[in-house]
């Protein structure tokens, strides 16, 4: 009972170092994902502006440019969803851990809570043989006492 309890202890040990490891690489992602959002709305202001500047003097964009600019807000877009879609994995891996900590957390409870139930019968037990012994040792003495008192008469 108390290696599984020692064991549980662990695994919950474990668990909460790999639990501190997911928040510190969420924070992580999600900075970097505010970080890239910001980087994409600052591009799209200045696409924005470069857009309107270019309706203006379309003559004088070349195409290619426009390709990149096209190719470069694709590209935004794309690391964005990933870095989205990262930050989703871990807030879903951070739910799992918490609920499996939060399980081996009950164990444990239950673990200690057998352990006392478990205590408190063997202290019962204890205290009956000591009282069976104590009778007996009564019994014993008076009957050694009316053996003396026999075999003295």
């Amino acid at each position: 009972m108390r290696q599984r309890l020692n064991e549980t202890v662990e695994q919950l040990e474990e668990l909460r170092k790999e639990h501190a490891e997911l928040e510190v690489k969420y924070d992580t992602v999600t900075r970097e994902l505010t970080i890239a959002k910001s980087d994409c709305e600052i591009i799209s202001v200045h696409l924005l502006r470069f857009h309107f500047l270019t309706s203006f003097t379309v003559t004088l964009v070349n195409k290619d440019q426009l390709d990149i600019l096209a190719s470069l807000r694709e590209s935004v877009n794309e690391d964005k969803a990933g870095l989205e879609a990262e930050n989703d994995k871990f807030r879903k891996q951070n739910k799992e851990l918490s609920e499996k900590v939060r399980m081996q957390l009950e164990q444990v409870n239950t673990l200690l809570l057998e352990k006392v139930n478990l205590q408190s019968e063997g202290i019962g037990h204890r205290e009956k043989l000591w009282q069976r012994e104590r009778d007996f040792r009564c019994v014993l003495s008076r009957r050694i006492c009316d053996s003396v008192a026999d075999f003295g008469k």
